[in-house]
């Protein structure tokens, strides 16, 4: 497992000097075990190969989640009173563990779910500001 925590730190320092829309992204990889039970490491075939990819994923929520899920991301998002965390309980509490069983959790926050994939890999979120205002 120490591999791993290697390789996903190699990824994520090389993803975060990525600094125009086609500098190549490294995929982090996750520990998968076979029938066997002998491990192996896997990266999804969907990972954006850049960053201008990365920005399509804004648009491309279906990739978005299943990239999410891939990872297992857990993901804040604001609460809402229809989450039924409106009530009095609720004080002091205005984020909640997004549901990613739930593609609808992913289409009510794209921007929520971007920022937090874009961290998990490591790239710069200022990045992705820059090249989108233009």
């Amino acid at each position: 497992m120490k591999h791993l925590v290697v390789l996903n730190n190699d990824a994520r320092m090389s993803n975060s000097r990525a600094q125009d829309a086609y500098s190549i992204l490294v995929p982090l990889q996750i520990v998968k075990f076979d029938e066997n039970q002998q491990f192996c490491f896997d990266a999804p075939v969907e990972f954006p190969q850049c960053i201008s990819d990365l920005i399509m994923l804004k648009s491309d929520l279906h990739s978005l989640w299943e990239l999410m899920k891939f990872y297992n991301l857990r993901v804040l998002r604001p609460t809402s009173f229809s989450d039924g965390e409106g009530d009095s309980q609720a004080i002091g509490r205005d984020y909640m563990v997004m549901d990613l069983g739930v593609f609808q959790e992913v289409r009510g926050y794209p921007e929520v779910c971007l920022k937090a994939f874009v961290a998990h890999i490591g790239v710069k979120m200022k990045v992705i500001k820059a090249l989108t205002a233009t």
